[in-house]
């Protein structure tokens, strides 16, 4: 019997975003269906977490009916890290040789990859996302045996040539658009015999959530949009703040809208931040809460393919995304001011 093992930095049932939360939905629904699964992971907490200091006792554990095996992670140079990284998120270009300390100062969990060596006989190791140094590391142990679903987006890291060196030389890439296959097809050919399939993401339908309820709870009085996703500049959270300041001062203000925004990060409200509010993070079930009582949820990111709250983005230059902004009608493409005021509009005059 082959285990489907799943490898990933951090696993958790309070692990914030979306890649982590598409890894619990897919474990637990192999699990149901009888299929033998395993995570491997480290002993992290989560993407916010010091990624050199453990948090997680290492061994084996048990979560919702699904072993979790957690490495202890080693220590790194943390500054060495953040100063390539910072030049990364600003989308510029950097040498070979930072690219290798920044995948070898990323995450080091040496004690995970001889486990997968190890144990290769017996699983099919499934990595996500794509650019952490669990992928990195533990794809080049047995390719033979390694499926990555990448969660591709348009972004520096994708163009860093370590990944080049990894992703087409696995057994397989799955993908949850075809925009984002095509991305990978333009940043990783090459990969004669590999397969690469657009296989989606399963969306939970069955959850229930009192809009009503979480108004009050909140002091949510009047109307409001919703923002759901990491505070900070590579979700472009700073260009909502600038849109919806620019919304608040042409009209918003005295319908008394809000913008809420959902989960954490380290992007500050404006100085006068009359018409915002904010949790830092959310539980699991108050996104979904919330989503009930909101009109419109905006979605503006620059590099996403897929943004799980509200369908499928295609990505910067990727070339179905007009066409695929227009069959949403929701989702408005960065940069472009005018038509997310006058989707504000419209949703105000027919709710």
């Amino acid at each position: 019997m082959t285990i489907i093992t799943f490898v990933t930095p951090w696993y958790g049932p309070d692990a914030p975003g979306g890649a982590e939360a598409e890894t619990r939905r897919l474990v637990g629904q192999l699990r149901r269906a009888g299929v033998a699964v395993e995570v491997l992971t480290t002993t992290t907490r989560d993407l916010y977490a010091d990624w050199g200091r453990d948090y997680y006792p290492a061994g084996a554990t048990t979560i919702d009916g699904v072993t979790v095996r957690r490495f202890p992670v080693g220590r790194r140079n943390r500054a060495a890290f953040d100063a390539i990284n910072a030049r990364l998120m600003a989308g510029r270009a950097i040498p070979a040789a930072d690219e290798r300390v920044y995948i070898e100062e990323m995450i080091r969990v040496p004690a995970l990859y001889d486990f997968m060596a190890n144990e290769a006989a017996g699983r099919l190791y499934v990595f996500i996302p794509y650019l952490f140094a669990t992928t990195y590391f533990g794809a080049q142990v047995c390719p033979e045996r390694s499926v990555i679903i990448p969660c591709l987006h348009d972004e520096s890291y994708a163009r860093l040539g370590l990944y080049r060196e990894v992703l087409p030389r696995v057994r397989a890439l799955v993908f949850h658009t075809a925009a984002e296959q095509a991305l990978a097809d333009r940043l990783f050919p090459g990969h004669a015999g590999q397969i690469r399939e657009v296989l989606g993401e399963g969306v939970d339908t069955d959850t229930a959530g009192d809009g009503d309820r979480f108004r009050h709870r909140y002091g949510l009085d009047g109307p409001f949009v919703l923002y759901a996703g990491r505070r900070e500049p590579g979700k472009n959270t700073p260009l909502l703040l600038d849109y919806w300041a620019r919304y608040w001062q042409a009209g918003g203000r005295a319908r008394g809208a809000q913008l809420v925004l959902l989960g954490p990060g380290d992007v500050a409200l404006p100085p006068d931040a009359a018409g915002f509010r904010s949790w830092l993070c959310a539980r699991p079930g108050q996104a979904r809460r919330l989503r009930r009582g909101r009109r419109l949820l905006p979605a503006i990111g620059q590099r996403e393919l897929l943004h799980r709250p509200d369908g499928e983005l295609a990505g910067r230059d990727a070339g179905p995304r007009p066409r695929r902004l227009r069959r949403d009608r929701g989702a408005l493409p960065p940069g472009q001011r005018r038509p997310l005021l006058c989707r504000l509009r419209r949703v105000r005059r027919h709710t």
